[in-house]
């Protein structure tokens, strides 16, 4: 095992091998002997020199725990010890988090001073990190409003108002606009219909159920296979943000209110991908309906892979090319999604391009990534 480090530019003490194996980053060894009077030998499984370089090469400064858990995120056969006891710290923080904001006074209709002051002492403190959030939410006040119905959610106590007076009151519309997630809602390609439909405070009622009760007590009732199901769940997901994170290189950063996801899962994205594989693997436990739904969601990522993301060097060949940088830019390009004739003028033009730039542009296309598609396709 020292030696296969070694071998990659890898040095390792027999210390810091067994660290390894204690926090599950790789399995333990067995203890085989030698024969009488010859001592023992220690067989790690076969595979676990492959496993510890990839650790090593992804690591760098990872905690241990943390290391385990993106191997086995990554589908790698880890100690679920070390899986577990990563979860587990999330857990309780959530649970830690949750019953704070209880105490103070989340939940409750009538919010006590202490949990306004809270409220405004966050919005101040992280005054910088919210000011998108206040540019589209117009005032102070709505920020906060937002920032209380999260606080809400995330103590799993979260309930509408019962009496709305205007727009301003609708919470799941403060929540959509400090999202940027309004375009969800009105655009779509050519052919389908937005994906965001219905009330976002019926959305926000369902979602707080996931943050209600205690992780931990769930945590210890979970099977390592739904566990492991939780986690197939929130991959078929995440290959969703991948591609998202393209078309938004293709067509412009507010494609279809998708924006929003990319950049939550990037600020946040350790605390996510645990939280995620256990609310998951929650939802699994009592209703997998869901199940074919994200498998079809993996379907379409998978052929948005085979045969968009490979025209990605293409494109930005073309728009590095003077004569074909404006056509295929994102502010040409996104009108064609969801306007047919617009889409038809595109194409007209890129033909027009195309027999008139027809050397170049082949050479463009044939550089070292390889032939790409022609520009009218």
């Amino acid at each position: 095992m020292l030696a296969s480090a070694a071998a990659r530019g890898w040095t390792l003490s027999r210390g810091q091998l067994e660290r390894r194996h204690r926090a599950g980053v790789i399995c333990r060894p067995q203890q085989r002997g030698r024969g009488r009077g010859k001592g023992s030998l220690s067989i790690y499984p076969f595979g676990t020199a492959a496993l510890l370089i990839e650790g090593l090469e992804l690591g760098g400064r990872m905690p241990l725990r943390e290391l385990a858990f993106e191997l086995w995120l990554r589908g790698h056969r880890v100690p679920m010890e070390g899986v577990r006891a990563y979860l587990m710290a999330t857990a309780a923080l959530h649970d830690r988090v949750a019953a704070v904001l209880r105490v103070i006074g989340f939940g409750r209709v009538l919010l006590p001073t202490r949990a306004i002051r809270f409220v405004e002492r966050i919005v101040r403190t992280y005054a910088s990190g919210l000011r998108t959030m206040r540019r589209r939410l117009g005032t102070e006040e709505r920020v906060e409003t937002v920032v209380r119905a999260s606080l809400d959610m995330a103590a799993g106590t979260y309930t509408p108002p019962t009496r709305m007076h205007g727009p301003a009151d609708d919470e799941g519309l403060l929540v959509e606009i400090a999202l940027g997630l309004q375009k969800a809602r009105i655009e779509a390609p050519t052919g389908l219909k937005p994906w965001l439909t219905g009330s976002m405070t019926e959305i926000m009622v369902d979602s707080t159920r996931l943050y209600a009760g205690s992780w931990m007590n769930d945590l210890r009732a979970m099977t390592d296979a739904q566990l492991d199901k939780g986690r197939e769940h929130w991959l078929q997901l995440r290959q969703f943000i991948d591609v998202i994170a393209e078309m938004r290189e293709i067509f412009g950063d507010d494609i279809f209110g998708f924006g929003a996801l990319v950049d939550g899962y990037a600020m946040a994205r350790r605390i996510v991908d645990a939280a995620a594989v256990f609310a998951l693997a929650r939802q699994a436990r009592t209703d997998d309906s869901w199940g074919d739904k994200y498998a079809a969601i993996a379907r379409a990522c998978e052929q948005w892979r085979e045969v968009v993301s490979p025209q990605l060097p293409g494109l930005r060949a073309l728009r590095a090319f003077p004569p074909t940088a404006t056509l295929f830019g994102t502010r040409r390009l996104r009108p064609t999604l969801s306007d047919p004739v617009a889409k038809q003028r595109w194409e007209a033009e890129a033909r027009d391009l195309s027999s008139r730039y027809h050397v170049e542009i082949q050479q463009l296309l044939a550089g070292p990534t390889g032939a790409a598609p022609s520009v009218a396709s």
